[in-house]
């Protein structure tokens, strides 16, 4: 058996869905033990770049008064769209 890591190039396939065409890679000794875990870590790596940051409301940089007015749809949501700006350390 030969490994070609190049058939799984131009395919859209879900890591973590249940594809026949990983059953090589997912299957009994050869499946990856740690998958759970790094896709755990990466959310945890994520999270805490972005809490290491100072966050501040675009608009009160601006001086400008937060408008927290409501616009219905199929959910609710801001009418004015405030943006959050990101400081160095």
């Amino acid at each position: 058996e030969e490994f070609r890591p190049e058939r799984f190039l131009d395919t859209s396939v879900d890591v973590k869905g249940i594809d026949y065409q990983l059953i090589p890679f997912r299957s009994g000794r050869r499946g990856c033990p740690g998958l759970v875990y790094r896709m755990a870590a990466n959310d945890l790596v994520l999270a805490n770049l972005v809490h290491q940051f100072n966050w501040e409301l675009a608009l009160v940089v601006l001086g400008r008064r937060l408008d927290m007015s409501e616009a219905f749809g199929f959910t609710v949501h801001e009418k004015v769209s405030s943006y959050g700006t990101c400081n160095s350390f």
